[in-house]
């Protein structure tokens, strides 16, 4: 590891956010002797958890600008695509009374009617007429259909990601703030349940003494961290502390870091609050080096589980409500998933060229006969290839 790359110790004042960049921290063996397993570890995984901090930035910032591209470049396309879909729609409604079909030619007809406005309902909002129409032709109204789809939708969504059922009685399907809060409610139950699952012996069973045993030191481990983790944030308030500055430009900055110090603690973030002593406090490498191997094991616990909220959170970021219209994509790499992107977008251009082309002929029909054959051929097109792909994506 360079040296470059280790965290500074110095008790020169600067921003935590600048000074933390791009660094790790790391025990450095000031003697000839090597690191020793445990000193080792815990470097591997502090550097894991530097990494995947810097991929979740990265990766955030990538979605934001895949987010941008499309609503930029691709929705107003599709938005103009979904109102013509209405406009059709109407139009065919128009074509059926105007002429005489034979009953499986109405039936096609009133299915390309549903067809039009089930993909331009997915874009636009329909305004009264629009949800009348849908509705003479629909088994189910549109404001049924729609609550079930929604309904059905977030619940695979919630079974995807944890594996639980459940139930949206009462809840906004349309308040994605809503959505979020049920995602990270449905994060802890999950946690809370794996945990329950683990801990809680079976009923049949007796527990024996290593049960017992080991239940007893995984409660002392567990009291260790949060001891480990109190530690750091009480030391850390006696550096930072704001009230102990006498010059006002770093006492500014002090109660910035202070609240930084404070969330890490609430969130008992050993890592965050690890970083943050690192670089104010002048002792802390030498405090790292000397480390007993009981209490070094105590700190990679805490860190593993900071790795695997970590992960965690990788994880869920794909999967964040916020970027479902680009779930397509955000798997891919940033320039390659742009690329799809702008192939989605001249592949709609050329669609709807097609389909008001299609839609101009239609209209200036008043043959029965040329209105049916029409009908025939424009339902077998969209229900039996891919001719309306570009539109059904999204």
């Amino acid at each position: 590891m360079k040296k470059g790359s280790q965290i500074s110790l110095s008790s020169e004042t600067k921003s935590v956010d600048d000074s933390l960049k791009n660094k790790e921290i790391v025990i450095v063996n000031q003697s000839s002797n090597s690191l020793s397993k445990e000193q080792a570890r815990f470097n591997k995984i502090t550097h894991r958890i530097q990494i995947l901090e810097s991929q979740i930035i990265e990766k955030e910032k990538s979605l934001e600008t895949l987010l941008h591209y499309f609503q930029n470049e691709l929705e107003p396309l599709i938005i103009y695509e979904a109102k013509d879909n209405i406009k059709a729609a109407f139009l065919i409604e128009e074509k059926i009374n105007s002429c005489k079909l034979s009953k499986k030619l109405k039936e096609r007809a009133e299915e390309l009617i549903i067809y039009l406005l089930n993909i331009a309902f997915g874009h636009v909002k329909p305004d009264i007429k629009d949800e009348a129409l849908y509705d003479r032709y629909s088994e189910k109204s549109y404001q049924e259909e729609k609550d079930e789809q929604r309904k059905q939708s977030i619940s695979s969504m919630f079974a995807e990601m944890f594996g639980m059922d459940m139930d949206l009685e009462g809840v906004n399907l349309e308040d994605a703030a809503e959505i979020e809060r049920l995602q990270r409610e449905f994060q802890v139950k999950m946690r809370e349940q794996e945990k329950l699952e683990k801990d809680q012996p079976e009923e049949t069973k007796v527990q024996t003494e290593k049960q017992k045993e080991r239940e007893l030191r995984e409660k002392s481990k567990q009291e260790a961290q949060l001891k480990s983790i109190k530690s750091l944030y009480l030391s850390l308030s006696k550096v930072l502390h704001p009230d102990k500055e006498t010059d006002l430009v770093l006492k500014m900055e002090k109660e910035e870091l202070m609240k930084n110090v404070t969330v890490a603690y609430k969130e008992k973030n050993f890592s965050a609050l690890l970083k943050l002593e690192s670089e104010w406090l002048v002792q802390t490498e030498s405090r790292l080096n000397e480390l007993s191997q009981d209490k070094l094991k105590i700190y990679i616990d805490i860190l593993l589980e900071r790795e695997n909220e970590l992960k965690s959170e990788k994880y869920m970021l794909e999967r964040n409500p916020r970027f479902y219209k680009i779930s397509d994509f955000v798997h891919m790499a940033e320039r390659s998933a742009i690329g799809a992107l702008n192939n989605h977008k001249n592949g709609l251009k050329q669609s709807r060229k097609l389909f008001n082309s299609n839609m101009a002929a239609l209209k200036s029909l008043r043959n029965d006969k040329l209105i049916s054959n029409f009908i025939d051929d424009f339902h077998s097109a969209m229900f039996s290839s891919d001719y309306y792909d570009d539109f059904s994506a999204y």
